[in-house]
């Protein structure tokens, strides 16, 4: 498991966004990294771990998650966000298996953040 994870305690053991927004960060450091870096096969390995980890997360949180909408969240349940939330780092998964341009990665994993950023999962998952 990555250090992203750990550190962030997981599902159980701290803030379940939290952590979703650590892996997700450090996710976008790695590419970011690449241009620089000699070894583009051992950052493809750890970026693949870091998206399990963070796929893992996120489908942990929605297990849990309520599915029932809270009024003013536009009907939509947190369980139903949080699997949105996996389903696109699925997708950026998916690329980084396919060999996908880095800078398609990125602006998915761009999205995934600004997903995490509209508060659109937020403290709700806990319900």
């Amino acid at each position: 498991m990555c250090d992203a994870y750990r550190v962030a305690g997981g599902v159980r053991g701290g803030v379940p966004e939290a952590s979703v927004r650590a892996l997700i960060g450090e996710a976008r450091r790695l590419i970011q990294a690449v241009p620089l870096a000699a070894d583009v096969p051992q950052i493809r390995k750890q970026l693949i771990e870091i998206l399990k980890a963070s796929i893992e997360q996120a489908n942990a949180i929605a297990l849990k998650a309520s599915e029932t909408a809270n009024p003013g969240e536009g009907g939509i349940s947190a369980k139903a966000q949080w699997m949105r939330l996996a389903s696109q780092m699925t997708q950026v998964l998916d690329g980084v298996l396919k060999n996908v341009q880095l800078n398609e990665l990125n602006e998915r994993l761009e999205r995934v953040e600004k997903e995490l950023d509209s508060g659109t999962s937020g403290d709700r998952a806990q319900g």
